[in-house]
């Protein structure tokens, strides 16, 4: 055992696990207990305030907050908060972190290209940016058949999404 016990790397391992069992006996009794009794409070309500008005009012109360999203939608005005975490009425810790998700409002994109494509082409472009594609007239062309030489809005006029081009 003397033998063992005189090797560097046996008491480099036995050094270590007295200094973790020194550790773990320092937080559970120390830092654990500290942090389990600290002071609890109710998270409110912030779902359908502006951004700015939200954070303003946790501040307040104590809390942090980082705005964890933005999401767009029709749902709800650009900057209105529509989900927070943890929830309202959660009993959190004071100075807890409440993370919001804020509305961007509707999308806007930009109407791409369609002179020289196919009318399969032309919605599966607009399609794929959230457009739609509306009434094709036909006109007798000498260009191939299907093909658009001529479009409501010209290419990189924005529009909310979910708008019909024709």
């Amino acid at each position: 055992m003397k033998n063992l016990l005189g090797k560097p790397f046996v008491r480099k391992i036995i050094f270590f696990l007295i200094g973790f069992i020194f550790v773990i006996l320092l937080l559970d009794n120390l830092f654990v207990p500290w942090y389990v009794s600290s002071a609890e409070t109710t998270v409110p309500n912030v779902v359908g305030m502006n951004d700015q008005e939200a954070i303003a009012m946790l501040k307040s109360q104590g809390f942090e907050t980082a705005i964890a999203d933005t999401s767009f939608g029709l749902e709800y005005p650009k900057n209105t908060v529509f989900l927070q975490r943890p929830k309202e009425g959660d009993i959190v810790k004071e100075g807890r972190r409440i993370f919001l998700f804020v509305s961007g409002g509707e999308k806007i994109v930009y109407v791409p290209m369609l002179k020289g494509k196919n009318i399969l082409d032309a919605k599966f472009a607009l399609e794929r940016i959230g457009l739609k594609l509306g009434r094709v007239d036909r006109i007798p062309s000498s260009q191939p058949e299907d093909m658009i030489f001529d479009q409501e809005y010209v290419a990189g006029t924005p529009l909310q999404q979910g708008k019909i081009v024709a």
